[in-house]
């Protein structure tokens, strides 16, 4: 089980890393799960798969809203998710990472601009990150 210091640290160095590449400006903020859940619901992706039926699981958001992206961090949900895996949740943060860099990519706020968005990160990671592409689904 992670704590919130242990995941901080974890979000340190995967910021360090990334940046070496390509550089952003972002934050973390840690909520609670429910906050985190109010927030995750407002995707299209995630509206689109609980319409389906298929299960959420989301592990870090981004939130472009503010003047500065914060990525989005619950400890609970990282916990249930990760089975204590560090590079699994080094992958998750990185993969937020991709989102801040091409979010001047998304033209629009569509469930299609969105799945545009994930391959995008998808390939960038696999081809800038492959072990931690390789962490997730």
């Amino acid at each position: 089980m992670f704590t919130e210091i242990e995941i901080k640290e974890i979000y340190n160095k995967a910021y360090s890393e990334f940046n070496k590449k390509y550089k952003i400006n972002c934050d973390v903020k840690f909520v609670n799960e429910e906050e985190f859940m109010n927030v995750a619901k407002l995707s299209n992706i995630v509206r689109n798969n609980m319409l389906e039926g298929i299960p959420v699981l989301v592990g870090a958001l981004v939130d472009h809203e503010g003047d500065k992206d914060v990525i989005l961090l619950s400890v609970d949900i990282l916990n249930s998710i990760s089975a204590g895996n560090k590079l699994f949740v080094k992958a998750l943060i990185i993969h937020e990472f991709y989102h801040v860099l091409f979010k001047l990519k998304v033209e629009k706020d569509t469930l299609k601009e969105d799945e545009k968005s994930e391959n995008r990160v998808k390939t960038a990671m696999k081809k800038d990150f492959p072990k931690l592409a390789n962490c997730l689904i």
